[in-house]
């Protein structure tokens, strides 16, 4: 069968056709596990309305917004499942791999070929094989920017419009849109500004302001239209626009807490439960017997609201502790728990990777859990590498344009701790850790060429 131009073309150079051929066929043999492998506690709250839009009655959304919901009730209307969804994902993720280099190539001069092959083949694709609408959110807000840097550098500005629309659409899919719309969109426009301050007096320089501003309004018109009017339909259906469900939000802080009081001193982690649930049982003077009686999303709350209250009671050390046990899930965990499940195995939690009786009984499980955090701290070191290279190199516009939608997603969801927060900016982290493989190869092929002199 002969392929299409736009397709053969790159299916011709090895880092692009190997790692797809690699991607495609670890994604068929996991599109082939039964469904229930691709749920996890998030993947209901969406199939609810997805069944009920299905079956033609009144969809009840809660703290979800209805675009997810809608491609499901499609996949289950044309095939009467969902794996149509998912293989919806698995294509979606490979256009994200191809936008993510399209935009890394726009952004700087030089850019490595095995770039493709990591945004594709990172561990962070499991969420592709998962019922929760994070990849094709990932999608829309990252071929958005791409139209609207395409604007900017071709002189388009429908594309800019084009940029618009798809962050409406990603509006529709998470409520965490608005902090990483406009960050993408202030990245942007701050991109653009020392474009023009590098241009100086150069043809054309003056009319850049003028078409950046009509730009930024189609960019910025059909998103913010999107953005009021999934308030609006939060709030017709009694609940706040959330930027994630408060009772998950509050359940995770609340983890993290005790986790920081386990790390305190030598002590079981139930140990530290009690001492957290004392202290606070102590300041709302209330009793154990009312205090067993509550609900646990109560308990939840009641611990942050009194951890809220108490921030400089608690000490330095604690709250440091906090911060950085739920930035290093961010930043550095890799699905674990997702890959696992996906395969079938036993999770281990955080805690329990860590306890030689409990690896002892599941050492598979251990085995992943530390390989994919060690890929994580490895993968994020050369970031760290990569970063120092762009900033020696005064590459300031890169800086801006990637920096300021990771500061966001870390600022509005890295207390949750939850690599699937980050999948947002993952192509852009990605882009750090490329240009940090590369600075540490050219180092290594320099050592064996004066070697070899």
């Amino acid at each position: 069968m002969m392929l299409p131009p736009y397709l053969s073309r790159p299916m011709r150079k090895p880092w692009f056709a190997v790692p797809t051929v690699i991607f495609l066929g670890i994604s068929l043999l996991l599109l082939l596990l039964p469904i229930e492998s691709h749920l996890v506690p998030d993947s209901n709250s969406y199939i609810k309305p997805a069944r009920q839009l299905a079956d033609g009655l009144i969809p009840e959304f809660r703290y979800r917004l209805p675009g997810y919901p809608m491609g499901l009730a499609f996949s289950l209307w044309v095939s009467g499942g969902l794996k149509w969804a998912l293989a919806g994902q698995v294509l979606a993720y490979l256009g994200i791999a191809a936008m993510g280099q399209a935009l890394f190539r726009r952004l700087r001069a030089h850019v490595p070929s095995h770039a493709f092959a990591l945004m594709l083949l990172f561990p962070s694709f499991v969420y592709a094989q998962l019922i929760v609408p994070d990849v094709f959110f990932m999608g829309l807000m990252l071929g958005g920017i791409l139209a609207a840097v395409m604007a900017h550098q071709d002189h388009r500005p429908g594309m800019a419009l084009l940029a618009g629309v798809a962050f409406a659409l990603a509006a529709t899919l998470r409520s965490n849109a608005p902090f990483l719309g406009w960050a993408l969109l202030a990245g942007w426009l701050a991109w653009m500004g020392l474009q023009r301050s590098q241009s100086g007096s150069a043809p054309g320089a003056r009319r850049i302001v003028p078409r950046a501003a009509l730009m930024a309004a189609l960019a910025a018109g059909p998103f913010l239209i999107a953005l009021l009017a999934m308030m609006t339909l939060n709030w017709s259906q009694g609940v706040g626009f959330h930027y994630m469900n408060p009772e998950y939000r509050r359940y995770t802080m609340h983890d993290h807490i005790i986790y920081a009081e386990f790390l305190s001193e030598p002590q079981t982690f139930e140990q530290a439960r009690v001492k957290v649930y004392r202290r606070t049982r102590e300041f709302e003077s209330m009793s154990e017997e009312r205090w067993e009686a509550l609900p646990a999303t109560e308990k939840h709350g009641l611990v942050l609201d009194n951890t809220a209250r108490n921030l400089f009671g608690l000490g330095p050390g604690t709250l440091l502790k906090v911060v950085t046990l739920a930035e290093t899930r961010m930043l550095i965990s890799n699905a674990q728990r997702e890959w696992l499940e996906l395969v079938g195995i036993p999770a281990l939690n955080m805690r329990e990777a860590f306890m030689v009786d409990r690896v002892r009984e599941a050492p598979l499980a251990a085995i992943i859990m530390h390989g994919l955090f060690a890929l994580g701290f490895l993968v994020r070191l050369l970031a760290f590498v990569g970063l120092w290279r762009v900033v020696r190199e005064r590459d300031y516009g890169f800086l801006v344009f990637t920096l300021v939608p990771i500061f966001a997603i870390f600022f509005t969801s890295g207390f949750i701790g939850y690599s699937r927060y980050r999948l947002p900016v993952e192509p852009f982290l990605l882009m750090y850790t490329t240009l940090g493989i590369e600075w540490l190869l050219a180092r290594l092929n320099r050592g064996k060429g004066a070697a070899a002199g």
